[in-house]
């Protein structure tokens, strides 16, 4: 039999469903229960706060932007609520972590932020901001891509702003 048959039937065949018991499936009710209860005690403050931050940073940052532009006293109270935002970051990847049990790979506050300093033309700050979420693991980013592409894009856009300093020299 050739590779690819044996492919299609290992992906044909059906799948074996495991039927717990109803003690198991009480067990593992429990465990997942305490797990969240964990969760919440530990870190849901934390996830709670960014919920309220994302909030007020996505009312300022569209305010700020239709009414005063990137450089404007509101934009600044945005980026300022942003940076407390990323603080609290690792706790609230703990927390679905624990509550989910998965990865929160996409923290919109990183991409908030970056998004700022790029229009700012400050594109350094804009990298550092990426690479900090990449240090968090959280390396998504919105529109279904990563935090790594809006780096190098941010890289070639400041490799650009450089050179055209040079050649103005």
């Amino acid at each position: 039999m050739g590779l690819l048959s044996s492919l299609m039937k290992k992906a044909t065949q059906p799948v074996v469903k495991v039927k717990l018991t109803e003690k198991q499936e009480e067990t593992e009710y429990e465990r997942q229960h305490e797990r969240m209860r964990t969760a919440e005690r530990l870190y849901g403050a934390a996830s709670r706060k960014h919920i309220e931050n994302t909030e007020k940073i996505n009312t300022m940052y569209s305010v700020a932007r239709d009414l005063q532009g990137f450089d404007g006293e509101m934009m600044e109270q945005c980026i300022a609520l942003c940076r407390e935002d990323i603080a609290i970051a690792e706790d609230v990847k703990k927390y679905y972590g624990m509550m989910y049990g998965g990865e929160c790979g996409y923290y919109g506050t990183f991409t908030r932020l970056a998004i700022i300093y790029e229009k700012r033309g400050e594109f350094d700050k804009a990298i550092e901001v990426c690479q900090q979420a990449i240090a968090c693991g959280m390396d998504k980013d919105s529109n279904n891509t990563t935090i790594h592409a809006r780096m190098a894009r941010l890289i070639k856009k400041r490799n650009n702003q450089l050179a055209k300093l040079e050649a103005g020299k």
